[in-house]
């Protein structure tokens, strides 16, 4: 029990550390890239685009001594959204691949950070029912083929962190496929804290409104990208501010985290309709 109290309440140091950013290349993942670089950690970088990987490590290794770490940021290119046309030994391979890019020879990942996701603007209506597909691969499945197959090279005192959404919490009209992924990748983090591992740390984050340009990205009822952003989104707080709470709340090992106001938060604490 001594453990167990330790491994919950200890802060979380991440000098040294191997953290695997999944949707590392935009938005909130990019932007926690920089604050565990300066916290000293190792980074594995993965998402679709390579071209916004290489430039990620690059854009890092030219602060190496503003923040005193010389670990080299390495990438992988992963498209989650790939795994449903992979038997499940492919995808698994696929998977582990990236811990060949990892610079720790241990194969260890200290920290996950699922951060990959799509969104979608529209009627239940007239929204295709291929859109509501492809969220919940993007958002909820691609996540459960990923932990999986990493969880056993996570360490007990290690940690995952679910960058989720408000709507996993509280659902809203025109986004019943985004919010129903998201009440489904939450139930799934929520069941897999109260398993055989409970000394392993999993943060919840369950985001509001943040400036990224992920809305202009949103799927319309035709599966097209919007194409511009929501003057919502625009308000929101930056990526840069939303990463400095994030791993604030990683180091204090808790397990949620709302970014949103104060009438957000009693809206989410309330779950009115």
């Amino acid at each position: 029990m001594v453990y167990l109290y330790n491994a919950r309440h200890c802060k979380f140091n991440l000098k040294d550390k191997t953290v695997v950013i999944i949707g590392a290349s935009s938005g909130i993942g990019r932007a926690m890239a920089f604050e565990f670089y300066k916290k000293g950690a190792k980074l594995v970088l993965v998402a679709r685009s390579v071209d916004k990987l290489e430039l990620l490590c690059k854009e890092l290794e030219d602060q190496k001594q503003q923040f005193n770490n010389f670990h080299k940021p390495t990438f992988y290119q992963l498209d989650i959204a790939e795994f449903v046309n992979l038997e499940e030994e492919n995808y698994k391979n696929k998977i582990l691949e990236l811990l060949d890019h990892s610079i720790d020879d241990r194969k260890t990942v200290d920290v996950l950070v699922c951060s990959a996701g799509l969104s979608n603007r529209g009627s239940i209506e007239k929204t295709k029912i291929d859109i509501f597909r492809e969220l919940m691969e993007v958002n909820f499945f691609g996540f459960i083929y990923i932990i999986k197959t990493l969880l056993n090279f996570i360490p007990d005192d290690g940690a995952i962190i679910n960058i989720n959404s408000i709507q996993g919490r509280v659902a809203l009209p025109y986004r019943a496929p985004y919010s129903c992924s998201k009440h489904a990748s939450l139930a799934f983090f929520d069941s897999l804290r109260g398993e055989e591992r409970p000394n392993l740390h999993i943060l919840n984050v369950n985001a509001g409104y943040v400036n990224t340009g992920f809305g202009s990205r949103a799927l319309n009822v035709d599966g097209k990208p919007m194409g511009f952003e929501d003057h919502n989104q625009l308000k929101g707080i930056s990526p840069e501010e939303a990463a400095k709470r994030i791993i604030s709340s990683l180091e204090k090992r808790e397990k949620e985290l709302v970014l949103a106001p104060f009438k957000i938060r009693l809206l989410v604490m309330l779950r009115c309709r």
